[in-house]
């Protein structure tokens, strides 16, 4: 969050965006994202440390992880809004908007696991706005992760690289 943006800043920029008609997806932790969250953003996607601080519960295990999802999309709307807790080399569990459950895993790693949270989430965006269907997003975004981990600094990933590791990734329905 940029120094100097109140608490608030997320949650009023959420609904300011989503007034006008756009989707939006969050990613965020603290304060400022216990208030964004009741904005009703469509998706928000966390790991399970920024999860667990949020709902005051353990979210590391898939078990703990799945309650957690189903948590985040009711926080943030229910249904047509979506919770995502990353995990790590342990994978994704997803509550998608429609109510279903996935979980999700690619048996990539990397040297350089910084940023790949954003990477995760900048692939999902991506799939989700090409119209591909959850599993096929979820695929892209675990491969944009696992593609941000193979090369040193955040963000620095190869696009066609992020859509190979994608066609390994292992996404199921739960």
């Amino acid at each position: 969050m940029p120094r100097g943006l109140r608490d608030e800043g997320y949650r009023d920029l959420v609904a300011e965006v989503m007034g006008a008609g756009l989707r939006v997806a969050l990613d965020a932790e603290g304060e400022p994202l216990r208030l964004a969250v009741e904005a009703g953003p469509e998706i928000v996607k966390l790991n399970a440390s920024e999860a667990s601080g949020l709902l005051g519960e353990p979210a590391s295990g898939r078990d703990d992880a799945l309650v957690a999802c189903a948590k985040l999309r009711e926080l943030a709307g229910g249904d047509g809004h979506a919770g995502i807790v990353t995990r790590g080399a342990d994978g994704v569990t997803v509550a998608a908007p429609d109510g279903t459950r996935y979980e999700g895993v690619l048996y990539e790693r990397g040297r350089y696991p910084v940023g790949s949270g954003d990477a995760f989430l900048a692939g999902l965006v991506v799939g989700l706005e090409r119209g591909d269907p959850w599993p096929e997003a979820l695929a892209l975004a675990l491969g944009a992760a696992a593609a941000n981990a193979e090369l040193p600094g955040a963000g620095a990933l190869d696009a066609a690289r992020a859509a190979a590791l994608a066609t390994r990734a292992e996404i199921r329905e739960i």
